[in-house]
């Protein structure tokens, strides 16, 4: 199947724009940079990945294209939790102690809220 070029794509949004109603204008550059961010970033595809994606060379270039909001900050944090509890539960298992860590109530999603 070929490629379209951006000129086609460009053409292709302004129908959907048209067609949707929608007040922003859609463009090759817009859609790159909502599938990068809406999409991908989102979707917790890691910014290594996107920067393949997308074809850049420098991180820096695709940094620039997406946006990281506090949204995606705090889905992060509670994942990282996740993560570091179950590997805290594994360890107290595996020693027979519980966690200082969890005795006390915190966790990372706590500590992050503290700290900043």
């Amino acid at each position: 199947m070929p490629y379209l070029t951006n000129q086609q794509v460009n053409r292709a949004l302004k129908i959907i724009q048209e067609i949707c109603g929608v007040t922003l204008k859609l463009t090759f550059h817009v859609a790159r940079h909502t599938f990068a961010t809406a999409i991908a970033i989102k979707n917790g595809i890691p910014i290594e990945t996107v920067q393949m994606m997308l074809g850049h060379k420098k991180i820096t270039t695709t940094l620039i294209s997406t946006e990281i909001d506090q949204e995606k900050v705090e889905e992060d944090t509670i994942e990282l939790d996740d993560q570091l509890e179950k590997r805290i539960a594994r360890q107290a298992g595996r020693s027979g102690k519980l966690s200082r860590f969890k005795d006390h109530g915190l966790s990372v999603d706590g500590l992050m809220q503290t700290s900043a």
